[in-house]
């Protein structure tokens, strides 16, 4: 497998991932129109940031490291911490960040546990913010 995704849970460790998905941001727009305006047409108007879910696809991390811990217990409760996302290149460079704030998993799908590694199918991520930096 080539891991293209290098994903950094805050403090509790790394994982790889073959793709992501969600990686874009979109604002929400209001179209309002003056009762008293001149003018027929309406003026645009952003409100708050959508932040859509991330999901990770076919991944692995070692199964001694603290990553299984935070992992096992997102079953109980929420635990928010920073993620960081880091596009890699064939020469294990990174490409681009993406830094998650307060960012939790709230689905897992398919996990296999072969020795010391740990491989997940599909990890669901919600977030409340989302910054980009180009490398």
């Amino acid at each position: 497998m080539d891991f293209s995704f290098n994903v950094i849970f805050g403090d509790k460790g790394t994982a790889q991932f073959e793709v992501v998905y969600g990686l874009e941001g979109t604002n929400n727009i209001i179209e309002y129109r003056h009762g008293d305006s001149q003018s027929f047409s309406t003026v645009k108007m952003q409100l708050t940031d959508k932040t859509p879910i991330i999901t990770l696809s076919k991944g692995k991390y070692n199964s001694n490291s603290n990553l299984s811990d935070y992992i096992n217990i997102f079953k109980n409760i929420a635990v928010r911490t920073d993620i960081t996302i880091e596009l890699m290149d064939t020469d294990r460079n990174k490409m681009m960040t993406w830094i998650l704030s307060s960012a939790y998993i709230s689905q897992i799908k398919g996990m296999d546990n072969k020795g010391n590694e740990t491989y997940v199918e599909e990890l669901i991520i919600e977030y409340e913010d989302m910054k980009i930096i180009g490398n």
